[in-house]
């Protein structure tokens, strides 16, 4: 091969692995997305109280987000340690890495179902409601905590397959706390 053919090749391999990895990150955003639309959907065409029904999933959603983002930003601080650590061959440090992201995702997990469920009325005070979204609220609320018990380790060994190049196992980790809840 000519030099030339062989840059081109190489920058393809290499635009190749970078979409390997991203994809399924980019699939992630667009599953919640989709989901979110479909459950508003389903909670307008399924359930008597329509768009209390929709408030009270817009108030999960966005209380959940105040645990998930940060075992998120911390999944995203730890990926790069990992995959550098994987690629310098310094398994002790990988290992101790992967420990502690999951032992802090954990821990920020276990605070958020108890919180979800010790206070749900406080949380979904946060957003004005109503005697009737407090009624069904309250035990959607208490329900959904026990997802977050392992969300933050899902989560975190999801980061783990990323960092060792295995997108789509993380796809398939991210995938499942999105079912979950």
């Amino acid at each position: 091969r000519s030099s030339a053919a062989s840059d081109v090749y190489k920058r393809q391999r290499f635009i190749g692995e970078i979409y390997k990895i991203g994809v399924p990150s980019i699939l992630m955003v667009a599953i919640g997305s989709v989901m979110t639309y479909f459950m508003n959907k389903i909670l307008i065409a399924y359930t008597l109280g329509k768009e209390l029904s929709v408030n009270v999933f817009g108030a999960f959603f966005k209380l959940n987000s105040f645990i998930c983002m940060p075992i998120f930003g911390l999944n995203n601080g730890v990926i790069p340690i990992i995959a550098y650590n994987y690629g310098a061959m310094k398994k002790h440090r990988m290992i101790k890495t992967i420990k502690l992201s999951v032992v802090y995702a954990e821990v920020f997990s276990i605070i958020g179902a108890i919180l979800f469920f010790a206070l749900p009325k406080v949380l979904l005070g946060f957003f004005s409601a109503t005697p009737e979204m407090l009624r069904i609220g309250i035990p959607a609320l208490k329900i959904i905590s026990v997802s977050f018990l392992f969300a933050g380790a899902n989560i975190a060994l999801s980061g783990v397959f990323q960092s060792f190049g295995k997108s789509i196992f993380s796809m398939i980790s991210l995938s499942l706390i999105h079912i979950s809840e």
